[in-house]
């Protein structure tokens, strides 16, 4: 059947529910250049700094270090140049360096870990960041893998955790070999109190009851992802939970 609109928002984020595509037809643009800027300052500072920094920047994310108590913030905008070499330099720490967009975007992580990840609206960002800091000051002071926060702009997709709002991104992570479940459980509250979204391929504890309220298409996805697969084909024993 024809993903056109009105349904092709529902397939944007369908998880493999919806079927198998067969043919796609993709609107793509000239290849451009990146100019990518990394660098560290005081964690308040940061807050301080945060709205001109989203709204200076084509893409703004920053890590904070718990134990340090530092960002690091990273900045993306369109490059004015043209690459010299097709692979850009390294960049391990603070620095700037300037590439083709698909050797920026990509970020290298060779160490394995656990993570959760909540979206809530961007207006909501700086206090639950402010709430999910206190919380690992007081309770989980061991913890030393960065928490980042990163900015979405809104879209229509039925199931995107940036359905219909501008949103923020904020994630807490754990070494693979540590416990982790005890870590993320007690933060999720907080995610959820400022209206998180949870990202669909990292660890949330939602139930379906859970996810239609927070997604206003929810059931409409649901009757539609029936209508495709009567039979329940493409679901997964976990999947069937949710959205049988």
């Amino acid at each position: 059947m024809s993903t056109t609109p009105p349904l092709l928002p529902a397939f944007r984020v369908s998880l493999g529910l919806l079927g198998i595509f067969t043919r796609l037809t993709l609107a793509c643009v000239p290849r451009y250049a990146l100019h990518e800027r990394v660098w560290q300052h005081p964690i308040d500072a940061c807050l301080d700094e945060l709205a001109a920094n989203v709204a200076a920047n084509d893409h703004y994310e920053f890590f904070w270090f718990p134990r340090a108590d530092i960002a690091e913030s990273k900045s993306l905008n369109p490059a004015a140049e043209t690459p010299h070499d097709e692979e850009p330099p390294p960049l391990d720490g603070p620095g700037e360096r300037i590439g083709w967009s698909h050797r920026i975007y990509p970020s290298v992580r060779d160490l394995r870990f656990n993570e959760m990840e909540y979206a809530v609206p961007a207006e909501a960002g700086p206090a639950c960041f402010a709430a999910i800091r206190q919380r690992m000051k007081e309770r989980h002071p061991k913890v030393g893998w960065p928490v980042e926060y990163r900015t979405l702009a809104a879209d229509d997709a039925w199931l995107s955790p940036a359905f219909g709002r501008p949103t923020v991104t904020i994630s807490v992570h754990q070494a693979a070999e540590r416990p982790y479940r005890e870590f993320f459980t007690d933060l999720e509250p907080i995610f959820r109190e400022f209206g998180g979204r949870p990202h669909w391929g990292k660890f949330h504890t939602c139930t379906r009851a859970d996810l239609a309220a927070m997604y206003p298409r929810f059931e409409e996805f649901c009757a539609l992802r029936r209508h495709l697969d009567p039979n329940g084909r493409f679901l997964s024993p976990y999947l069937a939970s949710l959205f049988a």
